[in-house]
């Protein structure tokens, strides 16, 4: 059975823009971008599209390179992290796409 649109990736084509966006933003030297919605439960929603996005975005990529190549399986956007602020804080209906880094982790070295 055939689930209609949401199995094309082109039925995704906010979240590619969005994605584009925050990295349009990244490399102008900003920190990335936030999506500002009427609810938390809207941000959450957006959320798992834009994850799902990413996850058709390498299958489509495990189609097209071949496995000795970088691309292979993966996405551009998976250096991308989608976060929704702490329940209850003045921002907690946005959702911000940042770069992922090492910098949220208190690291010591040994």
């Amino acid at each position: 059975m055939v689930q209609g649109n949401l199995t094309s990736i082109f039925a995704y084509d906010d979240c590619r823009e969005l994605f584009e966006r925050a990295l349009t933003r990244l490399e102008a030297g900003g920190a990335g971008i936030r999506i500002k919605l009427e609810t938390r439960s809207a941000a959450v929603k957006l959320r798992h599209r834009m994850n799902r996005f990413r996850q058709q975005d390498r299958d489509a990529n495990s189609r097209v390179y071949p496995e000795d190549v970088p691309n292979h399986g993966t996405s551009i956007y998976d250096k991308l992290q989608l976060r929704i602020p702490t329940a209850g804080s003045d921002d907690e209906t946005n959702l911000v796409i940042e770069k992922r880094t090492s910098e949220a982790y208190e690291v010591e070295e040994i």
